[in-house]
């Protein structure tokens, strides 16, 4: 008696000797698709919430769109409190869809961490239309999971979703879903993820025009097969057909944007070249480089299919003419776009080529879900492009993704391309500006810098920005928020509010109410002892030296006589009394009584030097020791005062001097 083959024996656990849906389920592609979504999502809400609580987010992205959930959960959509922007349902009509989306949860859990969740959620749930879509189109399930992993193995994609908060985000699952809704002739679900496509910004309602003259393309066979698409059309406005609503709502879209809606820097009838300006590289070269690597991990296959082609003609036009000033480049959100008709191509090629069926033509009943035998009679066809396209994601997932731990080219084309060490480093000048936002009132009006989001979603906030148009009266808010501190690119973003920081406080109305590792908090009638002072430390290293030497982490000046020996670090502080405590050792002295070195707060002018307080020292300063000794000056300022150095001047040949960092404190307001 011959044995039965292990494959058609029984499941004696199912009833009727079948194999049970359960053990089938467990040997699917769904639990490891499901533990991917999850890791994803788990993984990028951390490194999301380490971003915001490091001062590496932005107002102008996350914080803006913080502010418009919190106006729309405290008043209504119509409602805009703030004196730093105009309305946005007024100014973001497109977006309306995908706002909602998100505001149940937010009117729940209020907040900036919301939208990042939502985010980081919403964008690896499109590897599920993507696999189903690929079981549509006719490959195996562990195929169908190979699109789903590239998808989420993109390093764009990973960026984009570490990049702030945007609806664009929304896209890909907006846009699978249509498709495979369309696929399957899910009429009303292909209506509504069509509407949600297109009304996250105007490049996606051209994206979802465009899939639908791909569709009469693809019924004619050709786009010069002008009578046969002339009568698909014809037969769908008798219809009426689905594809004809989506038409309509897309064209209408399309008239009140050109007749009535500035959408930002997305208004399609914007006039603009290609140039260089702004802070993203807009030239012809890099955006050429930009389409080279986005469309590299898919193998270009958007240009195999005339279906394809036609959707991403609007992303090439876009490419071509875009406004220079508001182009993204890697990590952005814009990549959503691209990566979604890019990787929808690659489904198609792999479709119409790949399979060893004949290419669908129109749009045919819904196709079992398990793909027929003759789609895997040669599966290296799909095979073979596929882990060439995940080969090609994984090496440029090492060089490129901001969660790599290889990633050596942070900022590559964008300032999005974070390393990954940065995004986690959450230093003490970030704990004590944490401390500092705790302070202010719920209902203050805030003055404040770009990265410092947490105090956005409030009834009236404001930030200094390069590009945001009107101008600003410090005087009208409350509370003033800077970070000055010497972490990641809070200097930068200090350098665009220091002006109003000046004004404020001259006016004499202000007072500290926290200083600290180059964090200041400023409150209109606040007097005495700050509520949270900490300490600016500089070390030795951190110190520009006129004469002497570093060893270590210790600036050395041997014994001889210079004009200084260290110098700066041209700080800006508030009117204040402060005290200036510096690090010091000597050794080999020679005269106990002879100066040894001049401790300096000063600043220099256009008038010279103004000298608010120095000490002398002598051997008997040291305490007559040859240790470490902490040696403290006072001083106090009576107005804001710029680029003050705390520097050590005239060394002489008594001593050998060893010098260790200096730390001001800030001792209580004038």
């Amino acid at each position: 008696m011959s044995e039965v083959p292990s494959e058609v024996v029984a499941d004696e656990t199912a009833p009727g000797g079948g194999p049970s849906r359960f053990r089938k389920l467990l040997l699917s592609p769904w639990p490891p698709l499901f533990v991917l979504i999850a890791a994803f999502a788990a993984v990028f809400t951390y490194f999301a919430f380490e971003r915001l609580a490091s001062f590496n987010a932005s107002i102008d992205d996350l914080g803006w769109f913080n502010q418009v959930y919190w106006v729309t959960t405290h008043g209504g959509p119509l409602t805009w409190a703030t004196s730093s922007q105009k309305n946005f349902h007024a100014t973001y009509p497109w977006q309306e869809a995908t706002l909602w989306v998100v505001v149940p949860a937010y009117a729940l859990f209020p907040g900036p961490q919301t939208l990042l969740v939502a985010q980081s959620i919403v964008v690896p749930l499109a590897a599920i239309p993507v696999y189903l879509l690929a079981r549509q189109y006719g490959t195996g399930p562990w195929t169908a999971f190979g699109f789903s992993a590239l998808y989420l193995l993109n390093y764009q994609v990973e960026s984009g979703v570490l990049n702030d908060f945007h609806v664009q985000a929304f896209f890909p699952l907006a846009f699978f879903a249509m498709v495979l809704a369309y696929e399957r002739r899910a009429r009303v679900v292909f209506v509504a993820f069509a509407i949600l496509a297109m009304l996250v910004n105007p490049l996606t309602l051209l994206v979802v025009l465009a899939f639908l003259i791909g569709q009469l393309v693809r019924i004619a066979g050709s786009p010069f097969a002008l009578r046969k698409i002339v009568a698909t059309l014809s037969r769908w406005v008798r219809g009426p057909s689905v594809e004809v609503v989506v038409f309509a709502l897309c064209i209408a879209a399309l008239l009140l944007e050109t007749l009535v809606g500035e959408v930002s820097g997305y208004h399609l009838t914007e006039t603009t070249t290609v140039g260089s300006s702004g802070p993203y590289s807009s030239t012809v070269a890099t955006r050429l480089i930009y389409l080279g690597m986005t469309f590299l991990p898919f193998l270009g296959a958007v240009m195999l299919s005339w279906e394809t082609l036609i959707t991403a003609v609007p992303l090439f036009g876009y490419l071509a003419v875009g406004n220079a000033k508001v182009f993204q480049f890697f990590g952005t959100q814009d990549a959503f776009t691209f990566l979604t008709v890019a990787l929808w191509g690659l489904l198609v090629f792999t479709r119409n080529y790949c399979l060893s069926r004949p290419a669908l033509v129109g749009r045919p009943e819904p196709r079992p879900r398990v793909s027929s035998p003759t789609a895997r009679l040669h599966p290296y066809r799909v095979a073979a492009p596929l882990i060439a396209c995940l080969l090609i994601s994984s090496g440029l997932f090492l060089s490129f993704s901001p969660i790599s731990p290889v990633n050596d080219q942070p900022g590559y084309l964008t300032r999005v391309n974070e390393n990954p060490s940065q995004i986690l480093d959450v230093t003490p000048a970030d704990h004590f500006l944490q401390q500092t936002i705790a302070l202010v009132p719920e209902n203050a009006s805030v003055l404040t810098q770009n990265n410092i989001v947490q105090l956005s979603g409030r009834g009236d906030f404001n930030w200094a920005y390069p590009t945001k148009p009107g101008p600003i009266d410090p005087l009208n808010y409350s509370v003033i928020v800077a970070d000055d501190s010497d972490e990641h690119s809070a200097q930068y973003w200090y350098s665009f509010l220091r002006p109003y920081v000046i004004t404020a406080v001259d006016s004499g109305e202000y007072g500290v109410f926290s200083l600290g590792y180059g964090i200041l908090g400023l409150e209109r009638g606040f007097s005495g002892p700050p509520l949270l002072a900490g300490p600016m430390a500089y070390n030795a290293r951190s110190l520009p030296l006129f004469s002497g030497e570093y060893v270590g982490s210790v600036a050395v000046h041997p014994a001889g006589s210079d004009f200084a020996f260290w110098y700066g670090p041209y700080v800006d502080l508030p009117p204040g009394n402060y005290s200036a405590t510096f690090q010091l050792r000597v050794t080999n002295v020679t005269s106990p009584t002879d100066p040894i070195l001049r401790l300096q707060v000063c600043n220099w002018t256009s008038t010279g030097l103004s000298s608010f307080a120095e000490d002398n020292l002598t051997f008997h300063s040291f305490g007559l020791r040859d240790d470490w000794v902490n040696i403290s000056v006072p001083f106090h300022l009576w107005e804001e005062t710029a680029d003050i150095q705390f520097a050590g001047y005239f060394p002489t040949s008594v001593a050998t001097i060893y010098f260790a960092g200096v730390t001001v404190t800030f001792q209580s307001n004038v």
